[in-house]
């Protein structure tokens, strides 16, 4: 089920994944990690932030019952994705920044993850950017397209060029920006 999800993930058809999570019982994905996983990551693509920081606080509870330490590590991956864009939009920028670089460290370079490893690089590149850290955010958005590009993964390919074009306009820089 988590391998067809990823794939119709790619395919940029979020909203059929929303209708499959939403047909599961609560219960059957509050007991198991990547369900968990991916559900955050719907409610945090549908701007549902309360409802992704819940799940994540239960899955952080879950990670000690998890025996494998390769499970772990990723689901922490995961988990330090998630919980830096919560903490991007509540404002706290040096942690958004530090919790996407420990994602980006712990999430595997692996195709099931190269949506999500996408999603985070764009956003540490708006954090490092809302910080006024312009030329670390240039690099990471410039990674995240060109990471998202060669998986084919055009939505977020086209989100991380947005977000290079918004801070080359912000800097008066229209030639770039075009």
């Amino acid at each position: 089920l988590v391998e067809k999800m990823t794939q119709i993930m790619f395919q940029g058809e979020a909203s059929r994944i929303s209708g499959l999570l939403e047909k599961l019982p609560p219960t059957e994905i509050h007991s198991r990690p990547q369900l968990s996983i991916f559900t955050a990551w719907m409610y945090l693509l549908r701007g549902q932030f309360n409802q992704a920081g819940e799940l994540m606080r239960n899955l952080e509870a879950m990670l000690s019952a998890i025996s494998s330490p390769d499970e772990t590590a990723v689901l922490t991956g995961h988990i330090a994705a998630i919980r830096a864009f919560l903490t991007r939009n509540d404002g706290d920028l040096p942690r958004a920044i530090a919790l996407s670089e420990q994602a980006r460290v712990q999430l595997p370079e692996s195709e099931d993850n190269v949506l999500q490893r996408s999603l985070n690089l764009i956003n540490l590149g708006v954090a490092y950017a809302l910080n006024g850290d312009f030329e670390p955010a240039l690099n990471t958005l410039a990674e995240a397209k060109t990471v998202s590009h060669k998986a084919g993964i055009m939505a977020v390919t086209l989100g991380a060029a947005y977000e290079i074009a918004q801070i080359y306009l912000a800097q008066g820089q229209l030639r770039k920006a075009i």
